[in-house]
């Protein structure tokens, strides 16, 4: 190391510029930002590996930035103003802040309606929304205030994408270049009293009209149905008492209190968490739960699937219990923006629309120019104006097609029909003829392609990796490993709750209790019912090796460690976590027959084995046990190993074929998700998807459709992908 100061250490240095490693700044995005800011543009601040890049000159040399970093990390550090270091940085673009973060932390560049409240100090927060004084965790809004916030933001509901009125309906069957003609030649029929031309042109458009309004308004109200939420009730803190209400009553500044199974009213900021965790599919399409804790402050371009100081309206508490101050409503929420990018999504004309649109472009052109040169002969040769005029005029209404817009009106209603027969609704009669035109087509993991559902997908017996399908058939699992599976969780029984199981828990019985539901995080759900189905007695179990106590996981030790009694064989230690943190703490193992020392040769094997199911897109997770002399946890060590789960949202089956057909038919199929890239690029591998590039991380690309247009048309998908980025 060649320079240091107390937050800082060069370590590395050349004639342009030196690379400075700053303590605290390792994965942290938020001082990165920090430092950005306060030391300005020409620094490159790399959250990812924990160093800044600064460029030497005259009077800027290792010991002026070594200088200017500590003072900024001490004024951060004590709570002060932040100095600036030198001079005043200008205001950074959101390209300078993305490389001030650095490529290993790529930011999502914010749209204008996003809140900033996942960025905000909480005590500047609840300075914010308590207007005169900070908000009171422990007392809430007022009765009173609460009231006056609702008078002036209005209620806490979102508008339906607004559908077509009747009228709109109507005018829409008449909006085409082929009627116009038609009426135009109605009209003229008027005008030179052809009134049996003009009759008959009526009839036709009538009954295009009619055909086209009564099929289009059927679907549209059975599409709005589907589409009606039923309202949810919130519990808030309103005077320092929970209260139930209508969830259109929350404001902002109401202090949420969060439980299980119950989703979330309002955009909020997380102020209390006890193992609070989210289910936020339908936001940001991660199938599994995130977790949640009252982070003071994240990076202003943290995405919506990272920021896990929030939780968001529309999506669900899966597990734990916490506390959550209100910072959005309506539709100045995250699912309030999404729907604002439905509302505004224009469809474009289908082929069949701009082909009779030219056709009748076409028409209109030609038999003005054979009228007029029918007209002008006559006129030339002495003919009697009104009756050549009469003549001209018919030879044009003649000239029109006038079946040809009620045949394609009556074509499209009789498909319309057709797909409703199989559970598919459309809207618009120009969207039948849209499917045919489709050249590509995306699919959302979560829920489309995936169940939408944890599941054990593979395990290890000893040396032995078991990929399961469906049915699962019963494995030589031993007694430990079903008791660590069955017992190493925080899941609770709802006792029947119903809205536990609307909401997303999952429901499962156990043998001798079959009543009631599952509360908990998806992951330690699956896990508990596959052993059930393996044959674990869960009242037996929790009767006969009650819990004494619980070490959740943390970012310091990757595993849950949970202490059970036992009347026979002594307290039970049981493990489950990543699968090298485990490993490293056992000193035998289950070789598929008996419990082994297990040797460094062993610990490769089954290292190799952990990267195999991760290579699959699991979520690995390793069980280990061991028997503990008495009652308090003491260190973590001298386990014995028993194996390694791995767990998947099921894909659906069918989905190689599927793309394969798709393909056939000259259809290229997309795949976009909120997951990881390392998972996404799974999933694509299994599904049959390919292209130039797998898979591409959105989060690293700009949100402009002119600019990710050239790698939409090489890539197979995108993850990481966000609710704006979807809908360019």
């Amino acid at each position: 190391m060649l320079a240091a100061e107390h937050h800082a250490v060069v370590t590395y240095r050349n004639a342009q510029w030196a690379r400075v490693r700053v303590r605290g700044l390792l994965h942290n995005a938020a001082l990165g930002e920090f430092l950005s800011e306060q030391c300005g543009e020409p620094i490159e601040v790399r959250a990812g590996t924990g160093t800044v890049k600064v460029p030497l000159a005259a009077g800027r040399n290792e010991a002026y930035w070594l200088k200017a970093i500590s003072q900024a990390l001490e004024a951060r550090s004590g709570e002060r103003e932040p100095r600036r270091a030198a001079r005043p940085a200008p205001a950074k673009s959101d390209g300078s802040r993305r490389r001030a973060l650095g490529a290993s932390e790529p930011v999502t560049r914010r749209s204008a309606h996003a809140s900033a409240a996942h960025a905000e100090r909480l005590k500047n927060l609840l300075q914010r929304v308590g207007n005169a004084a900070p908000l009171s965790l422990d007392q809430g809004l007022s009765t009173a205030e609460a009231a006056a916030r609702r008078k002036r933001d209005g209620a806490n509901e979102i508008a339906d994408v607004a559908g077509r009125s009747p009228l709109e309906i109507l005018l829409d069957q008449f909006r085409s270049v082929p009627i116009a003609l038609l009426g135009a030649s109605a009209a003229l029929a008027l005008g030179t009293r052809a009134y049996l031309d003009a009759a008959a042109i009526g009839a036709v458009l009538a009954a295009n009209g009619g055909i086209g309004f009564i099929t289009e308004r059927e679907a549209e109200e059975t599409v709005s149905s589907l589409r009606r939420l039923r309202p949810n009730a919130a519990t808030v803190l309103r005077g320092g008492e929970a209260v139930t209400l209508d969830a259109r009553e929350v404001v902002v500044g109401d202090v949420l209190l969060l439980q299980p199974g119950e989703p979330v009213a309002a955009d909020a900021r997380v102020v209390q968490a006890h193992r609070l965790a989210a289910n936020e599919a339908a936001l940001t399409g991660e199938s599994l739960p995130s977790r949640k804790e009252p982070v003071d402050r994240l990076s202003a371009g943290t995405p919506i699937g990272e920021r896990r100081n929030m939780v968001f309206l529309g999506t669900v508490v899966s597990g734990g219990s916490g506390r959550a101050v209100v910072v959005a409503t309506a539709e100045r929420t995250e699912l309030g923006h999404i729907r604002q990018l439905a509302q505004d999504a224009q469809a474009p004309g289908t082929r069949l629309q701009r082909e009779l649109d030219l056709l009748g472009r076409r028409l209109a052109i030609a038999t003005g120019v054979i009228c007029l040169g029918v007209f002008g002969i006559g006129a030339l040769r002495g003919r009697p104006l009104l009756p050549l005029l009469r003549t001209a005029i018919a030879l044009g209404v003649a000239a029109i097609p006038e079946g040809l817009p009620a045949v394609a009106t009556t074509l499209l209603a009789s498909s319309i029909r057709t797909l409703q027969a199989r559970q598919i609704y459309a809207r618009r009669l120009d969207a039948i003829e849209n499917l045919g035109a489709v050249d590509t087509v995306c699919f959302d993991k979560t829920g489309t392609l995936s169940e939408n559902r944890m599941s054990v997908a593979s395990l290890t017996i000893g040396r032995e990796l078991i990929v399961l399908a469906e049915p699962v058939r019963k494995l030589p699992l031993p007694d430990a490993w079903l008791r660590v599976a069955a017992l190493c969780n925080s899941v609770e029984r709802s006792n029947g709750d119903a809205k536990g199981r609307k909401n997303g828990s999952k429901s499962g019985s156990d043998s001798g209790d079959s009543s009631g539901s599952w509360q908990g995080s998806s992951t330690e759900v699956a896990l508990l019912e596959f052993a059930i189905a393996q044959g674990a007695d869960m009242k037996r179990l929790r009767r006969s090796h009650p819990t004494l106590g619980v070490r959740h996981r943390s970012e310091h030790h990757p595993y849950m460690v949970t202490l059970h009694d036992s009347a026979t064989s002594g307290l039970l230690v049981a493990v489950k976590g990543r699968p090298d943190e485990v490993l490293a703490r056992c000193d035998s193992w289950f070789d598929g027959q008996r419990s082994a020392p297990i040797s460094p040769s062993v610990r490769r094997e089954l290292l190799k084995l952990d990267e195999q199911m991760a290579a699959r897109g699991d979520r690995v997770l390793a069980l280990a046990f061991r028997q503990h002399p008495d009652r308090h946890f003491g260190e973590t060590a001298g386990l014995s190993w028993l194996g390694m789960v791995g767990m998947a949202d099921p894909l659906r089956q069918g989905l190689p074929d599927m793309m394969r057909r798709f393909r056939a038919a000259g259809i290229r199929p997309l795949m976009i998700t909120g997951d990881q890239l390392r998972t996404a690029q799974t999933v694509a591998e299994r599904i049959g998807l390919n292209g130039e590039q797998t898979m591409v991380d959105a989060a690293r690309l700009p949100e402009s459709a002119a600019q990710i247009a050239d790698v939409a048309e090489r890539a197979s998908g995108f993850a990481r992908s966000s609710a704006a980025m979807s809908s360019r």
